[in-house]
Parts: C-alpha cells; sequence; structure tokens
C-alpha cells in the first residue's frame, strides 16, 4: 500500500529547501545508527549528490533494496565498473529509502511508522592510511623551494606545501584574517620535527624574513609556533631546528614573512613519529590508500582511451617505406603508423592525357585502393603527380593499378613533429 494513500499525496517536509546537497558528514552522521565503520566506509560514496527534494518528495519512498555487506565490497570495487556502478546505484536506493522520512511527509501532515531499514552489518574498520605512531616509517618529509613574501603585514600560506593532510574546513577566523585559511592534521603519534631553513645570503640591515609552525588543539587554542629566522644579525644562512610537537596538538598551520623584499627559502621538513629515531627511514605519512588508487587508475584509463579517440593533429607528414618501380596491378601491406600514402609517376607514358594547369591534371593514369583485410574501400584516382592520398581508418594493405607504361613510387607517410 503506498506510504500516503488517504493523506493527501506526499510532500517536502517543513524547513527543507527543493534542492539538498548531500555531504560526506552529514551521510556519516545518518548512518551513524547502524555502525561507525559503516557510516566511514558509505559516507564518500553517497556523498556529492544533489536531490531535487521536489522529485523525491512527489511519491513513495523507494524501496529498500537489502543491502547485504557484498553489496558494500562490490561499491568498492573500483577495478570491475560492471560490478562497481550496479553496487553504488544500490547503496544509494537504500540510502534514499531511510532519507525520504527524515525530508518528506504525508500531505496532511500525518507521517506513517518508518520500516526498519535493511542492515548489512558491521564490515570492519576503514584503512585511513593514518599512521598509528608505532610504525616507525610512517612518517613525513618533504623538501621545498618556498619564496616568502614582503610586507610583513601579511603571511604566506605554506601549509598546503610543507604539511601533511590538509582540510580546508572549517576556516578559522584569526587565520583567514592573515591570509592562512587552511589547517593540517598532525599525524596521530607524531612527537617531534626536524626541519632545515636556508636562504641564499644574509638579509641587509633592517631586512628580516621568518617560517614558521602554528599547533592547535582540539579545542582550536594555539599551542607551541616554533619557527626560523634570519636577519642581518644572523651569523649562518642555514638554520636547523628540532621541535618537540604537543602531546595535546591536533592541528598545525604552516606560514611566513618577510620585510625589505622577498626571500627565497629552500625548507627541509620531518615530522618523527612514535617509534622511529631521528635520521631514519622517512617516506611519506600515509601509505597510499588502496581504493583511492584504484579509483584513480580507473580514471586515468578511461582518460587515456578519450585521449586516444580524439583525432590526431596533423602538422606534417614524415616518410615512411617507398614502394618503387611499380607498374601494372599489384599490392603490398603498409606499416602500422602509415595514414597516407604519396604517389608519384616516374615514367608517364604519351596515352595519358592531361590538362597543363597548377598542378597539372592527368587522365586514365590509374587507381590506388584502400584494403582492410580483402574488402576493398572506395578506389582513389590518380590525378596529379605527386599526390598524397589520406587512407581510411583501418586500411591494412593498398592495390594500385596502374594504365601500361606508367611507372610509379608509391610512398607510405606516417605523422611528422
Amino acid at each position: 500500500m503506498p506510504t500516503c494513500s488517504g493523506h493527501g499525496g506526499s510532500i517536502i517536509q517543513p524547513g527543507y529547501g527543493t534542492l539538498t546537497v548531500i555531504t560526506a558528514s552529514a551521510v556519516e552522521a545518518f548512518l551513524a545508527k547502524f555502525n561507525k565503520n559503516l557510516a566511514e566506509i558509505l559516507g564518500p560514496i553517497i556523498a556529492g549528490a544533489t536531490y531535487d527534494l521536489t522529485t523525491l518528495c512527489s511519491s513513495d519512498p523507494p524501496d529498500d533494496p537489502g543491502l547485504t555487506l557484498a553489496d558494500v565490497g562490490d561499491a568498492l570495487n573500483f577495478y570491475d565498473p560492471s560490478v562497481n556502478l550496479t553496487a553504488v546505484a544500490k547503496v544509494k536506493q537504500w540510502f534514499l529509502s531511510q532519507y525520504w522520512w527524515t525530508v518528506c511527509e504525508c500531505a496532511d501532515g500525518t507521517q506513517p511508522t518508518e520500516p526498519s531499514p535493511s542492515d548489512p552489518g558491521d564490515p570492519g574498520p576503514p584503512a585511513s592510511g593514518l599512521p598509528t605512531g608505532t610504525q616507525g616509517q610512517n612518517c613525513w618529509h618533504v623538501t621545498q623551494n618556498l619564496t616568502v613574501p614582503a610586507p610583513e603585514t601579511s603571511l604566506a600560506d605554506f601549509t598546503p606545501v610543507l604539511l601533511p593532510y590538509t582540510v580546508t574546513d572549517p576556516c578559522f577566523p584569526a587565520l583567514c584574517a592573515q591570509g592562512i585559511p587552511q589547517m593540517a592534521i598532525v599525524p596521530p603519534g607524531a612527537t617531534q620535527i626536524i626541519w632545515t631553513g636556508s636562504i641564499g645570503s644574509i638579509p641587509s640591515s633592517g631586512d628580516d624574513t621568518n617560517i614558521f609552525i602554528q599547533f592547535y588543539n582540539a579545542a582550536n587554542s594555539p599551542l607551541a609556533a616554533p619557527g626560523m629566522d634570519f636577519n642581518h644579525s644572523s651569523s649562518s644562512t642555514t638554520i636547523t631546528r628540532t621541535d618537540s610537537i604537543p602531546s595535546t596538538a591536533t592541528h598545525f598551520v604552516a606560514g611566513g614573512n618577510s620585510t625589505g623584499g622577498d626571500f627565497d627559502w629552500q625548507v627541509d621538513l620531518q615530522i618523527i613519529c612514535a617509534g622511529q629515531s631521528a635520521g631514519g627511514l622517512n617516506t611519506p605519512c600515509c601509505p597510499p590508500d588502496p581504493t583511492l588508487t584504484a579509483k584513480l587508475d580507473q580514471i586515468l584509463g578511461l582518460l587515456a582511451s578519450t585521449y586516444m579517440s580524439v583525432p590526431v593533429t596533423l602538422r606534417s607528414y614524415a616518410d615512411l617505406t617507398a614502394h618503387t618501380g611499380l607498374s601494372g596491378n599489384g599490392s603490398f601491406t603498409i606499416d602500422v603508423d602509415t595514414i597516407a600514402v604519396r604517389v608519384t609517376m616516374t615514367t608517364i607514358p604519351p596515352q595519358v592525357g592531361l590538362e597543363t594547369g597548377d598542378p597539372t591534371r592527368y587522365f586514365d593514369a590509374g587507381w590506388i585502393t584502400p584494403f582492410v583485410g580483402p574488402d576493398p574501400y572506395a578506389s582513389i584516382r590518380i590525378a596529379h603527380s605527386p599526390q598524397i592520398m589520406v587512407l581510411p581508418q583501418l586500411t591494412d594493405n593498398v592495390a594500385y593499378t596502374l594504365t601500361p607504361g606508367v611507372v610509379a613510387t608509391i610512398a607510405e607517410l606516417t605523422a611528422g613533429p
């Protein structure tokens, strides 16, 4: 029986607009009633969609498709689109069969009892890629060339290029006002930073240039802010520091400013995690997420196939094999890179008619016929010498029929530089 049968149909609940954009965090919060692991895995799959609630709420909720853990696994199988796309559609229908009850209602204000949704079960914790703090190899090491600009009142934001896991939301007003809208997440288990900064020459009197890292706790309160500073009193153009990361630090930013002009820096920064000694092996803080890697590979494959389908823009031809001294009838197999042929008659007998012009036009000189296997394309008349003939796609051999007495050279052509 229809959900709102006898209640005037279904409409959008008060307080909701016509269009709703579903974010990953919203999906995760909505699905937390099942289990945290399922919510974290399905959030990014469902997120990003924009729903027209006028359409969604104009009819009864979608049927619950009976989502299973196998469906969840298939939705993460980016290697096989035939499996992935079907499973993702099932996940989204499963979500909408529940979300309908949040944004839609019967027109007379009544709300029937929401049926219990299917529960796929607990898929286990997702692979976050974040270090645990006990794996010494999972820390951060980056070297960057930076320009620290003047004036001093304006901060340059180096968070995206020096620190891992840049996030853009929320934007902290005190930082936004200074030109740093982004924060980064401190890798769990990180205990210290080892960093070296170098500049080309010691600043002149009155000039100054610096780079800093500011740590924040979960309440967004500032903690330590170690930095490196060069001025006219500096005795060296290189500074190396080792700074402890506050145990309560959850986020951090990197910035810098100068007075007197712009300064070019080279910064080498390591984040040391628990279980790793300074100077040990440093690799990027988080290993690639296999699911994300698979999806990127799928995108790259589709992009490559798209590029292959785009016709090549020719700028010139380059010669390949030249078939010389041809007369009468015959054929030859062409190179896989051949896209055209150039026919040049080296001997033209008197019986071949001509019309003087630019270029000279010949009559009854012969024909060139492209083939795909045993099947011919339409023959092309030899009307000029030389004459370029573009071959149809899939051509693998070329036949020629020359008037008695005509001797010709047929050169294979490919795309030039």
